[in-house]
């Protein structure tokens, strides 16, 4: 029975291990496959669009709530460490320089390629918006990398994907026990009485035996 219960221990946990290991490949294929998804859904044109004015939106609310005015760019710090993927450009009706995070995020920008903006090997687009601020109206440069908005809906796909990737592997793996009536290899009795040849077998009517 000692046996038997190692047996099925050992079985039970190559179990579990096989199961974390197909999960955490599904996991890593799913997140990999959505990452490139977003991407390029992110750059469609329209899409690159919608996002920029959703944003820009949430970004006139802030401002708009906190009544930032134009000689005090530091509040846009905490609605950027919010959207850590968008870059914006705040400059005032004097063409002074409100609040800048292209440079803060290593982009570049200059005034002759005004449709573009450069971050790392890629090229987006750059739209350009009337901020309100408390005291006046500023204009706006706004890009980013739009597909990481998705990230919550990636992480909870993969992570509705892992969890059902582990319990059918763990489904598929398991161990159960059952008894049976087969009979296995029986002790030999031999009578003191009788010749060697006329013997008894002796053997347990019901055993455990164990099904993968």
């Amino acid at each position: 029975m000692n046996k038997l219960f190692h047996r099925l221990s050992t079985r039970i946990l190559l179990g579990i291990l096989l199961a974390a290991a197909i999960s955490a490949v599904v996991y890593t294929a799913a997140n990999g496959a959505l990452k490139a998804f977003f991407q390029y859904y992110a750059m469609q044109p329209e899409v690159f669009q919608r996002l920029s004015d959703e944003h820009f939106a949430d970004l006139q609310d802030f401002a708009t709530e906190n009544h930032i005015v134009s000689t005090d760019g530091k509040p846009f710090t905490q609605w950027n460490d919010k959207y850590h993927y968008v870059s914006l450009m705040v400059i005032r009706q004097n063409e002074g320089l409100c609040y800048n995070s292209f440079v803060s995020y290593n982009m570049t920008y200059t005034e002759e390629d005004s449709q573009t903006f450069f971050w790392g090997s890629k090229v987006l687009p750059t739209y350009e918006y009337q901020l309100q601020l408390e005291d006046e109206t500023c204009k706006v440069y706004f890009s980013g990398y739009f597909d990481q908005a998705y990230t919550s809906l990636r992480k909870a796909i993969c992570g509705v994907l892992f969890v059902a990737s582990s319990f059918s592997s763990k489904s598929t793996s398991g161990t159960s026990v059952r008894w049976s009536r087969t009979s296995p290899p029986c002790a030999t009795r031999i009578s003191a009485s009788r010749s060697p040849s006329d013997t008894k077998r002796s053997c347990p009517r019901w055993r455990p035996t164990s099904t993968i």
